[in-house]
């Protein structure tokens, strides 16, 4: 679990830093805060945007094993304390898991949205 959760982050972290770097360099100070609107400002139907957001999608997923163990561990003490274990049934809270992520990746318009229901920060100021 290790090697999966350190390729993982390296991943992420290329990735991020590659999106970051070349966003940057397109537009320079005109860079809002979210990459994809800057993108989609110049051409809506551009295919770069899909590119891009494929690139995040496949970056999310990267992200999940580092979280995942931890998160299905949780649900399966929560869920199911007196069963044992099931390879079905750890499987299936894995794909929903990955479904659930990759869906609020797809439909939340912006990451403070997420930050303000886990109160990762106050949306008010």
């Amino acid at each position: 679990m290790q090697g999966v959760g350190s390729a993982s982050i390296l991943g992420m972290f290329v990735m991020y830093s590659l999106t970051a770097t070349f966003g940057y360099l397109t537009f320079y100070e005109n860079t809002e805060a979210e990459l994809l609107y800057t993108y989609s400002k110049v051409d809506p139907l551009d295919s770069l945007i899909l590119c891009v957001r494929v690139a995040v999608l496949v970056a999310v997923t990267l992200t999940v094993p580092v979280v995942l163990f931890p998160i299905r561990s949780a649900l399966q003490q929560l869920l199911f304390p007196e069963k044992a274990f099931h390879w079905l049934r750890h499987i299936a809270i894995a794909v929903c898991l990955l479904f659930v992520v990759n869906l609020l990746v797809i439909l939340v318009p912006n990451i403070r949205d997420i930050f303000g229901i886990s109160g990762g920060f106050q949306t008010g100021r």
